[in-house]
């Protein structure tokens, strides 16, 4: 945390100027501190309800105590009507999704046992009321979870192997663990790439799969999961077909992909159980895919293999959902980074959660971001023409944005040299932007800031 801190004092460094024409309201404030880095708020993983009046939101704070973050999750109405509330005390809270009637949130929660952090469990929110439950308890705990079309099911992504599930089930019987049961700690790496940055060491024994649930409807309830898929590649980007009878998902079936140009195998499995499918192979390396209101199709952000560059421009893709499907480049022609963003500290360090493009209810336009001479700003794009409308404007970023089921409300996360991420929410039809959430007025309106000079 101590070097993201810091990068945040240096770009807040450019906003202390004192504007010498307005010396008596400068006076009132004061410079920014190291200490008042403690006191900041961050906004992250917008998402509208269904119907478009509510807005979930993960908010995260400094844990000065243990150098670390918490965050919880809140509600705000879209109309502005009211301040936002909380919805839960965390600390460790996030990726809240709504069902399709928009009456529970599912979500990820991270306890501590023992003084040591556990795997995130799944836990559903009653929005009528009531207290937040966990329904998994798996031992690599459960990640990114999909509602189904009907609202009865969730699939989800799990890396517990075999051997965890085994030692879970003796241990849950009483039985005592074998002293040889102990896992060694020593890494043997046999592949070229066997770390990432915030990842730590990769565990190719645990690769990530696929789980379906019942969605419980109280706490009394204990559904037991199901696995949907195995085998020893990395599964996920998962999302039901229309009538939730399949699950698409994407893998790549390559040990050490890393000496190939980037591909995307996308596969079908059906939700009742049995073997998955390859439906064709994309070649390049996607982000998450969207798939459009008539399921026929998809829509992704890519950046093409071939010429090879240093740097190929990412662009928004279409895909028809046919053995010979082929992506279509609906911004060969705009030149900007479709799904791009700019570079900066003033983001959530925590729960920001992930874009994916948003299809108009009719599958005309999808909605996406792009970044521009520093911008980052959300726009319209025509699947038919590939045409952009731009939505949002000024000297911004336009961090993660969501959207009602039928498209008519929009709501960015925006953020700007002087405002670290606020929410805001604004009409398709054109009315004005309303400013959802102030996380850090009370901070900053101490503070002597002022908007860097472009030159």
């Amino acid at each position: 945390m101590s070097h993201r801190i810091l990068r945040i004092a240096l770009f807040l460094a450019l906003c202390l100027t004192i504007v010498p024409n307005d010396r008596a309201a400068v006076e009132k404030k004061r410079n920014i501190t190291e200490k008042d880095l403690f006191d900041f708020v961050w906004i992250g993983d917008p998402q509208v309800s269904p119907d478009g009046s509510r807005v979930a939101f993960v908010r995260v704070t400094v844990n000065e105590k243990k150098l670390g973050y918490d965050t919880s999750l809140w509600l705000v109405p879209t109309d502005a009507s009211e301040p936002p509330r909380q919805l839960t005390h965390g600390p460790h809270d996030g990726g809240a999704r709504w069902s399709p009637d928009g009456k529970f949130l599912v979500f990820s929660r991270a306890t501590e046992k023992d003084g040591k952090p556990q795997p995130p469990q799944l836990c559903l929110l009653p929005l009528a009321g009531g207290e937040a439950f966990s329904f998994t308890d798996l031992p690599k705990g459960a990640s990114d979870p999909k509602w189904s079309p009907d609202g009865k099911w969730i699939v989800f992504g799990d890396s517990s192997n075999a051997d965890d599930l085994a030692k879970q089930a003796k241990k849950k019987s009483g039985a005592k663990a074998e002293e040889d049961e102990h896992e060694s700690d020593v890494h043997v790496v046999t592949q070229a790439v066997y770390r990432e940055n915030d990842e730590g060491y990769l565990d190719p024994k645990r690769p990530q799969h696929l789980w379906v649930i019942q969605v419980p409807q109280n706490a009394d309830e204990k559904p037991e999961p199901r696995q949907l898929t195995n085998g020893h590649f990395d599964e996920g980007d998962a999302f039901w077909s229309k009538d939730g009878a399949q699950i698409y998902f994407t893998s790549l079936h390559v040990d050490e992909p890393y000496y190939e140009l980037p591909k995307t195998e996308l596969y079908l499995v059906p939700a009742k159980g049995g073997d998955a499918k390859r439906l064709l192979t994309i070649p390049m390396g996607t982000g998450p895919l969207a798939l459009s209101p008539d399921g026929k199709s998809v829509a992704f952000i890519a950046s093409a293999n071939e010429p090879v560059n240093s740097y190929s421009e990412p662009d928004l893709w279409t895909l028809d959902l046919t053995p010979n499907g082929q992506p279509h480049n609906l911004t060969s022609a705009f030149d900007y980074d479709a799904g791009a963003n700019v570079f900066g500290d003033n983001a959530a360090p925590r729960g920001l959660g992930g874009n994916t493009p948003i299809w108009s209810p009719d599958g005309k336009s999808i909605l996406e971001i792009y970044a521009k001479e520093g911008e980052t700003q959300l726009a319209s794009f025509d699947v038919a023409g590939g045409g952009v409308n731009p939505l949002t404007h000024g000297k911004q970023a336009v961090l993660r944005y969501s959207a009602s089921a039928d498209g008519s409300k929009i709501v960015c996360l925006i953020s700007t040299p002087t405002r670290i991420n606020d929410l805001f929410c604004f009409d398709q039809a054109g009315a004005s932007a309303r400013q959802l959430t102030h996380a850090n007025d009370k901070l900053f309106d101490q503070l002597n800031l002022t908007q860097p000079e472009e030159i």
